[in-house]
């Protein structure tokens, strides 16, 4: 239950550092990253304890938070869940899904960037062309 918590918190306070621009984007994604080679761990930690174990949905959510960097380098260093196809595919999926939305995004803000700088100019009279009205 303490790794779904953490997962919230995590990403209620990416939102709130997005507000801070590029500075804070880069600050959560530092976090999340943190997050979850220390969740990965923890996971491992338990495993070989026989304790409570952190959910798979749990570790393939820090993915889609954008801590798959992180997720992938724990994976092999812990040499943990590296085996179990059903948890990689899951994990490639947040992944994909993450990169997707971050591509999206870029895209998004690079348009807006192109449309300030260079903005949509309306032709003026008889700069149309010779293009004839029906």
């Amino acid at each position: 239950m303490l790794a779904a918590n953490s997962v919230s918190q995590l990403s209620a306070l990416a939102a709130a550092w997005r507000k801070q621009g590029i500075i804070g984007i880069i600050g959560a994604f530092f976090v999340v990253n943190v997050a979850t080679v220390a969740l990965f761990w923890y996971d491992k930690h338990q495993a070989k304890h026989g304790g409570w174990r952190v959910p798979e949905k749990t570790l393939q959510g820090t993915a889609a938070l954008g801590g798959w960097p992180a997720g992938y380098v724990a994976m092999q260093m812990f040499h943990h869940k590296t085996k179990k196809e059903s948890f990689r595919v899951g994990y490639h999926a947040a992944t994909a899904a993450n990169v997707g939305l971050c591509s999206v995004g870029m895209a998004s803000l690079v348009g807006k960037a192109g449309a300030v700088v260079a903005p949509k100019r309306r032709p003026k009279r008889g700069e149309r062309g010779n293009q004839r009205r029906s």
